[in-house]
This record gives structure tokens, C-alpha cells and sequence, in this order.
């Protein structure tokens, strides 16, 4: 069996040399000119592309998965933390055909001889594991690695085409980078993956899944209050070491702000009333709209061919 620390590191592409001599290295590092623009997935979230490269940003005891079909080049990239659902990798695999995908694992830097806190050890082999355990049940080839490894690269993208690995980030904005990074500290309970784009079936971002959990924690701890009470919420959620003002931020500047814009929106444009949608799951951030139409009119959904809401979910109906 070959061991992880032996197969190839995916930023290294070895070159052909002249016979009689040993093959040689190279970074796959071509210049950001090069490159096409690539989408970007945040922390938590999985995207998919067949032809456009995508990529993610602050893989440090995070780990990501990318599983791509060698026939298609169907390709899917998968950001885990230590705040996901172990059994919600799955979404990276409903999309992709069925068959031998060729996977790369990247990340889970501070190991336990590596300059880190222990926190950072301790999730770094633990998410690591997670990734692990899933895969194992899994018809996969891993192809390629860079674990454990503190000069590890944390921001790159991989162009699907070829299936290469380039060490800068992902240069196609996100205007919702802030709901992808804040959703998570909505409760105090692990959150599943969420599906961010599908790029061989549509070139919109897909909107963030607030469950009844997360809205009724806005309702009730975030609007209305002060910044010292939220922070003091997230604090006793276990933030910790000035974290918990940085979430009571993005709980009033960015998650608030997002989700009475989606209830407005409901009101105005589908007859709802405050009351029928004030406790019930939604959609915030980009198409928002769409997918909270179809949430409350599910007649529509059979006029539409693909609905751009997460999978990962059940749909959920208002009650009317």
C-alpha cells in the first residue's frame, strides 16, 4: 500500500529530461497573467467547474479535498474545517459522475512537531482524519498530497483541465465571502458543506441556507441587540480571545442586514406576511430571491430545470 507522504505534491509537476539523465522538478507556478480568472470557494464550501479553474484561500489546518473526473474533467473542491459535518463531504461526490475520480488532498499543515498552537495541531489531524475515514469508503485514486507540511501553499487554484495546481489565489470576487465565513457561528452546533457554484450547469453563485436553528438565533440574539450582547452570546457559544467581537461584527454588519433583506423581499414580492416568515429557514446573499421564491411558491419549481439552491439541504417550505 503506498503510503500518503509518497505520492506526488500536487505543486510539483515532473518534467521529462534527456536520457541518461534523472527527471527534474518544477513548481506549477505560471504567473497570475497566465492564468484564466478562477472562482473562488470559501472556507466551508464546495464549488464545481468542467473548464474554469477555481480555487480557495487559508488552508492552514483546514483540509481540501478536489475529486475530478478524468473522463469529463469534472472537477470539485471541498474546504473543510473543523466546523463541518463529516458526513456532508458527501455533496462533493453527489455531483461528480460515478467511477474512479482521481483525488487530491491538501492542507492540515501543523502537524505535531510544527510551530502552531495546539489548537491548530490538534484540528490539523483531526480534520485530516475526518477527510480520511470518509474516503476510505470511497472509489477513489488519491493521486497526489501536501499534508503536514508547514511551507505549504494556503491559498492556490486547480484548473480542471489538466488538473494542475498553482500557488496564488483565486481572483473572481465573491460578494458573499462574508455570509460563507460568518454562517457558521449562527449556532454553536457543526454546519454541513455548502454547494457555492456549479459552473457546468450555471454561471451564478448559489445563495447561503439559513436553517430554523440560525434564524431563530438571529431573531432572538442578534437584532435588537446591542454589540456587547452579541458578543457576549457568541462568547458563551465558545468564541474565545477577542473572536467573539470579529462574529458579533459580522452577525450585525453582514448576516442582519442580509436576512431582512430577504424577508423584505418576501413581503414585497410574494405576499407574504412578517409573521409567516420571521421563524421559517431562508436564503441570503446572491439570487436570494429566486431561491425564496421557489420556497414559498413550490408550484414553480416544476416550471424551472435546475433550481440554483443548495442540495446539501432539504427544501423546506414556508407554512402559509
Amino acid at each position: 500500500m503506498v503510503m500518503l507522504k509518497d505520492l506526488p505534491d500536487p505543486f510539483v509537476t515532473m518534467l521529462s529530461a534527456p536520457v541518461g539523465e534523472s527527471p527534474h522538478q518544477t513548481f506549477n507556478c505560471r504567473n497570475q497573467e497566465q492564468l484564466a480568472p478562477a472562482h473562488r470557494i470559501e472556507q466551508g464550501g464546495i464549488g464545481f467547474s468542467a473548464d474554469e479553474p477555481i480555487g480557495t484561500e487559508h488552508v492552514g489546518n483546514c483540509v481540501a479535498v478536489i475529486a475530478r473526473d478524468p473522463t469529463t474533467g469534472k472537477t470539485g473542491l471541498a474546504h473543510y474545517d473543523a466546523l463541518i459535518t463529516q458526513e456532508s463531504l458527501q455533496s462533493l461526490f453527489d455531483r461528480l459522475p460515478e467511477g474512479n475520480l482521481d483525488v487530491v488532498i491538501i492542507g492540515a499543515m501543523y502537524h505535531e512537531n510544527a510551530m502552531g498552537n495546539d489548537y491548530l495541531q490538534k484540528t490539523s489531524a483531526s480534520n485530516l482524519d475526518d477527510v480520511l475515514h470518509f474516503l476510505s469508503s470511497k472509489n477513489v485514486n488519491i493521486i497526489g498530497v501536501r499534508i503536514s507540511d508547514p511551507q505549504q501553499p494556503t491559498n492556490f487554484i486547480v484548473d480542471p483541465k489538466d488538473f494542475s495546481f498553482h500557488p496564488v489565489s483565486p481572483n473572481i470576487p465573491n460578494s458573499d465571502k462574508d455570509l460563507a465565513f460568518a454562517r457558521k457561528f449562527l449556532t454553536g452546533q457543526k454546519q454541513p458543506l455548502t454547494i457555492e457554484f456549479d459552473m457546468t450547469e450555471s454561471k451564478e453563485r448559489f445563495p447561503y441556507f439559513l436553517d430554523e436553528t440560525q434564524v431563530q438565533n438571529i431573531n432572538d440574539h442578534v437584532k435588537g441587540k446591542s454589540f456587547a450582547e452579541v458578543a457576549a452570546w457568541h462568547r458563551s457559544l465558545g468564541a474565545r480571545g477577542g473572536f467573539e467581537d470579529v462574529q458579533a461584527n459580522l452577525s450585525l454588519e453582514c448576516y442582519l442586514p442580509a436576512y431582512e433583506r430577504a424577508i423584505d423581499s418576501l413581503i414585497r414580492d410574494h405576499g407574504t406576511t412578517e409573521s409567516m416568515v420571521r421563524s421559517q429557514p431562508i436564503y441570503v446573499g446572491e439570487n436570494a430571491d429566486l431561491a425564496n421564491a421557489r420556497l414559498v411558491e413550490p408550484a414553480e419549481i416544476n416550471s424551472l430545470d435546475k433550481p440554483s439552491v443548495d442540495p446539501a439541504y432539504p427544501v423546506t417550505y414556508f407554512k402559509l
